[in-house]
């Protein structure tokens, strides 16, 4: 499997719901994807996507595309009841940090909450996509 590049990441994966491609969040998750050994990367693609590999072409031909959403701290949802629009957090926060991401994998569709450091990122993303790969649990 051929390593992605920041390059190929920031053209071929979409970004929506609080989430631009230069957020904070956005930026270390295509940090963590480039730093990927092989294994990571199928264990990643398996939790976002249902396959082990890409198509032919790569990141380029996945259909639909790879899309990236704020999965909002479930700490706010249980507090707050409900939230609008100029509530909603978008950037690195604590509040995030006990929350895993999760994927619709019919949809390409990652929901990563906006953890507070890169590091805590890639710890509840590497610990989803081994434990959490074949399960609903996470979607």
């Amino acid at each position: 499997m051929r390593k992605w590049t920041d390059r190929d990441l920031r053209e071929h994966i979409l970004c929506d719901h609080g989430y631009q491609v230069n957020s904070k969040p956005v930026v270390n998750l295509r940090e963590i994807l480039v730093g990927m050994t092989d294994v990571e990367r199928r264990s990643f693609l398996k939790f976002t996507t249902g396959s082990p590999r890409l198509p032919v072409g790569g990141l380029a031909s996945l259909k639909p595309k790879l899309k990236v959403v704020c999965k909002q701290p479930t700490i706010l949802n249980e507090t707050g009841g409900g939230m609008n629009s100029a509530e909603m957090v978008s950037e690195g926060t604590e509040l995030a940090d006990g929350d895993l991401p999760s994927a619709m994998t019919c949809a390409n569709y990652l929901k990563l909450p906006p953890y507070s450091t890169k590091l805590a990122m890639e710890n509840k993303l590497k610990l989803a996509i081994t434990e959490g790969v074949g399960s609903f649990d996470l979607s």
